[in-house]
């Protein structure tokens, strides 16, 4: 798996890109809610300690790290986000529903570019592929506090922050059109998603 801080930067991202469609009082709530969503998908390491193992439909970057868990998972979190705002007399946009589920979509796409471990489970539940990109730049992240996640989190900072720094020029030039910009990248996510279980 790529590192917390490696996932939380694309999350910070995502709730950026979006920020236009919420309001004040809403955008820090959701992006932290953003951040905690995209680091959701590794509870799944809770299983090894009731016996479930790394390969298994419920192990290790499975079903958890799938586009129906990103899916479910954001809708959830959109409706709780809705209800809390409502009470507040405040709308909330279907835009938050899309950052949700790219901060937790993201978390996968990222783990698929590491170098170790088995890939994810993009697809399921219709079948339980573990997927990776044919570039994995990411050395892998140890599951746990070890020497080597120093040198993870300096690999990430290398390769995300000049990612996480675009998206945030692209959201100061595009203040009009952050729909076109989200929809950009959904469409990149879409495709390569496409492209990968293509190749596999």
């Amino acid at each position: 798996m790529a590192t917390i801080f490696g996932h939380s930067a694309i999350a910070a991202a995502s709730a950026k890109l979006g920020k236009k469609s919420t309001n004040k009082s809403q955008s820090r709530v959701i992006f932290f809610l953003s951040l905690l969503l995209s680091v959701v998908p590794d509870f799944d390491v809770i299983g090894f300690r009731f016996g479930v193992r790394y390969a298994d439909e419920w192990g290790h970057r499975g079903a958890s790290h799938s586009i129906l868990f990103a899916f479910g998972v954001s809708l959830i979190f959109y409706f709780i986000t809705k209800l809390y705002f409502l009470k507040k007399a405040t709308t909330t946009s279907k835009w938050v529903w899309a950052i949700y589920f790219f901060s937790i979509l993201s978390h996968s796409l990222l783990d698929m570019l590491t170098n170790g471990g088995l890939g994810c489970a993009l697809f399921w539940p219709w079948e339980n592929s573990r997927l990776f990109f044919p570039i994995r730049p990411i050395p892998v992240s140890p599951i746990g506090i070890a020497p080597s996640l120093v040198y993870v989190i300096a690999w990430e900072f290398f390769l995300l922050f000049p990612l996480t720094a675009l998206v945030y020029t692209l959201r100061s030039k595009l203040e009009g059109g952050f729909k076109l910009t989200f929809g950009f990248f959904y469409s990149i996510v879409l495709i390569v998603a496409y492209w990968v279980r293509l190749k596999n």
